[in-house]
């Protein structure tokens, strides 16, 4: 596979042709924020019975 050369915070780094921005960063240890990356906070509900609503007008 190709490789090619970016600048991420002036650091050169070397990524494989296909390889995306975000790939070639993490593995060279620069944080990109991105979504999978935050963190899910847990369902208020959590552990709890898990109960239907049903309203009738």
């Amino acid at each position: 596979m190709d490789k090619f050369v970016l600048t991420i915070d002036s650091k050169d780094i070397v990524a494989d042709t296909g390889e995306t921005i975000l790939e070639a960063a993490l593995q060279n240890d620069i944080y990109i924020p991105h979504p999978s990356s935050q963190s899910v906070s847990p369902s208020p509900f959590e552990g709890e019975e898990k109960r239907s609503v049903i309203q009738h007008w």
